[in-house]
This record gives structure tokens, C-alpha cells and sequence, in this order.
């Protein structure tokens, strides 16, 4: 069975450059529209993207305004490095690659006792908008067949 990693390579190696790769604008993105068309709803830095607070504050450039995003109304947002992170549920998933599959992968800490594990997890969509589905080749298999 081929490792989750080695499908993700396979699959960035295949697809060649994606949209992904060019750098979007930092900022919170209301729609995958505004994703393709580089233009965040609220432009500026992104202090502190922790979703499950229920919004993220943007100061924008220039003015220093402070915004207030609530996340039940973002796409995602993009922060100083030109990460862009989809907002599924509460949570962000850094988009790793983006064409028609778009790849995305979050870090995970498991609690072993009094140790603790952090790996990542990696994800797919069917497009920006699509379902969010474990990086597996059955559920991968799955979906492109279904298109």
C-alpha cells in the first residue's frame, strides 16, 4: 500500500506549477473567487487565525485598522509567509497544492500518556470549494471516478 506521502508527492510531481505556488495576498478571503482572483475581501496581516474563536483579526496595511472576521463567513485567509489556509469547521488546512484536486494538510498531536505526537495529516478537495476527504488512494480513486 502506497504511503500517504509518497501519493502526494506522485500526485504535485504530475500536476506540474498550480496556482498555489504563485504568493496571495495576505489577508482574509471570503470566497474561493476572491482565492482565484488574488483579492482578499480584507486585505492586510492576519494576527491571530485561530478559528475555533469564532473570527480572525486583520490589521489592515497602511491604516492599521483592526477587523474582526467572523469564520462562518471566510473562505480561508493567507498570512505574512503567503500560506493559504482553508477554514473547514473550525479549523484551518494549509492549501499545499491547488489545481482541480486541491491538496491541503494540517498538523495533528496525539497524547500518548504523557507523551505527546505531532504529525500531519493530509487532505483532498474536488476544487476550492469541494468536500474535504482524507488523502487516501481508495477515497481519491473514489472521487475522481464520481466526476
Amino acid at each position: 500500500m502506497l504511503s500517504s506521502s509518497f501519493l502526494l508527492a506522485a500526485f504535485v510531481a504530475l500536476s506540474g506549477p498550480s496556482a498555489a505556488d504563485a504568493q496571495l495576498q495576505p489577508g482574509v478571503y471570503l470566497s474561493s473567487a476572491e482565492v482565484v482572483r488574488n483579492a482578499p475581501a480584507r486585505p492586510g496581516h492576519v494576527e491571530r487565525h485561530q478559528p475555533a474563536r469564532g473570527h480572525l483579526v486583520v490589521v489592515a496595511d497602511g491604516t492599521h485598522a483592526v477587523h474582526h472576521v467572523p469564520t462562518a463567513h471566510a473562505w480561508g485567509f493567507a498570512n505574512a509567509e503567503h500560506q493559504v489556509f482553508r477554514l473547514v469547521k473550525h479549523q484551518a488546512y494549509l492549501v499545499t497544492h491547488q489545481d482541480s484536486v486541491v491538496l491541503y494538510s494540517r498538523p495533528r498531536t496525539v497524547q500518548y500518556g504523557r507523551n505527546a505526537n505531532t504529525f500531519t495529516e493530509q487532505f483532498f478537495s474536488i476544487g476550492l470549494d469541494g468536500e474535504l476527504y482524507p488523502l487516501t488512494r481508495r477515497k481519491l480513486r473514489q472521487q475522481l471516478a464520481a466526476r
